[in-house]
């Protein structure tokens, strides 16, 4: 009875420590697939929904319907320009002038006037600037993909993180619930004389020992799901319903995907950016070239409303109006000097982005065959561990070993279920990041997840 009060004090202190756990944290829960008030989340619904929402995305998206706005306009460019004029007014001559109209009464003065411009050519500013348009709305294209690339990155990651937690903490569950049964057996076999006082009490910490690392667990997990509704953009979430596991992967799925590399989109936006800084070179002396357009003028001019539209009131004329920049104290010169060793940083720039992106792309290879090898070796070790302390249960319940030979084989147990976990997260990890690298679309890696998700549900 003294010790029956002993445990019950010991579990009520333990079960205050998770409640001082539960304090701290956050109000964010994960709840069973039976909610029906849980926001429910796939891998690909939570990428949908934030693409949907992210604002870097949203952005992005805009900038690019900024950039065909632009196209537009720079095409309109083209069009001649007409404009229209209408004059009315009271005049009078001084009297002084030798021949003074209406004898230097004052009159009416009334004029209407069409005007029109079409450029011929303008050194080649409307045509750079077109381009320039064409090739931004492009660069502007390359950074969206980035910019969803990142984001789906993110959210694979948070969302396998709050899958990686969950599972810790459902193992320490499990380890405690073992370690229960255990200290049940422990205490009948004292009680019969056949176990020692101090494996009970070696049992009795072990369980108290356990529920402040469930609660620990518990709060990284709430942790990471907050972190995850923040890159969904999702403030009214109180509850999660994640659907998916940390199930590996086939190899033979991800080879197959090895056909859609394809140019990696910083490597593009470096390219891009050094044959548009052309069009800014064409665009910048432009107006140190010829330029030649054509002027039309036709209008009335009359002193009475009635004359204003007839035929002696009319006057036109047509021209074509060629202007040529002589000299400038060799400022294009210069100014095209300076241009071109702008242009030059750029490709420096752009041979350190490849050699960024060559590294990259062979760590992840060296990365993704490290966590395949950790995930095979991870594996079998849960599978011996299991299996192990199973028949240490069975040994145990038989006292053919004592209790710190099963306590040895549950604390092995404990350390293959949480390496193997951790290892199944780190290769999706390492083959999310081998996709970025490679350039393959990170959106079949997300199409592959939820198939497994499906399958395994």
């Amino acid at each position: 009875m003294i010790f029956a009060m002993k445990l019950n004090s010991s579990v009520a202190a333990t079960t205050a420590w998770a409640a001082l756990f539960s304090l701290l944290t956050p109000t964010l829960n994960i709840a069973h697939a039976s909610d029906g008030n849980a926001l429910q989340l796939s891998i690909q619904s939570a990428v949908q929904y934030a693409m949907d929402r992210n604002p870097d995305v949203q952005t992005g998206r805009e900038a690019i319907h900024q950039d065909d706005e632009n196209v537009r306009y720079a095409t309109s460019l083209i069009a001649p320009n007409i404009v229209g004029t209408g004059y009315s007014a009271i005049q009078k001559d001084a009297v002084l002038n030798t021949q003074p109209s209406f004898g230097g009464n004052s009159y009416n003065q009334y004029q209407l006037e069409l005007k029109l411009t079409q450029t011929l050519w303008d050194g080649g500013l409307i045509l750079a600037g077109w381009k320039y348009a064409q090739k931004d709305r492009q660069i502007k294209q390359k950074s969206l993909d980035i910019t969803e690339r990142t984001v789906t990155l993110a959210v694979l990651q948070a969302f396998y993180s709050v899958l990686l937690n969950r599972e810790n903490r459902d193992i320490l569950q499990k380890t405690l619930k073992v370690e229960q049964e255990s200290l049940v057996t422990t205490q009948r076999y004292y009680n019969i004389g056949r176990a020692q006082l101090l494996d009970v009490l070696q049992s009795k910490t072990n369980v108290a020992l356990l529920l402040p690392q469930i609660a620990t667990a518990e709060n990284q997990m709430k942790a990471q799901a907050s972190q995850l509704v923040s890159l969904l953009h999702e403030n009214q979430a109180k509850t999660l319903n994640l659907t998916g596991s940390l199930e590996a992967i086939d190899m033979p799925s991800v080879m197959e995907l090895l056909p859609l590399k394809q140019e990696l989109p910083e490597i593009a936006v470096a390219r891009l950016q050094i044959t548009q800084y052309d069009d800014t070179i064409a665009q910048t002396l432009a107006p140190n070239y010829p330029s030649a357009n054509i002027q039309a003028a036709y209008g009335h001019t009359s002193n009475v409303k009635s004359d204003l539209f007839n035929n002696y009131t009319t006057a036109w004329s047509v021209g074509v109006y060629l202007t040529v920049p002589i000299f400038s104290g060799l400022s294009s010169i210069f100014q095209k000097a300076s241009l071109i060793s702008q242009q030059q940083q750029l490709r420096y720039a752009e041979q350190k982005t490849l050699d960024t992106l060559s590294y990259n792309q062979v760590q992840s290879e060296r990365d993704l065959d490290t966590s395949m090898t950790n995930l095979k070796s991870s594996r079998s070790a849960a599978e011996l561990g299991a299996a192990s302390l199973k028949e240490a249960q069975r040994e145990y319940r038989l006292q053919t070993i004592n209790y710190l030979q099963l306590l040895t084989v549950q604390q092995t147990y404990l350390q293959a279920e949480s390496a193997y976990i951790q290892a199944e997260y780190n290769y999706i990890s390492a083959v999310a990041n081998y996709f970025v690298a490679s350039g393959i679309p990170l959106i079949r890696l997300v199409d592959i997840l939820e198939a497994k998700s499906t399958a395994h549900s």
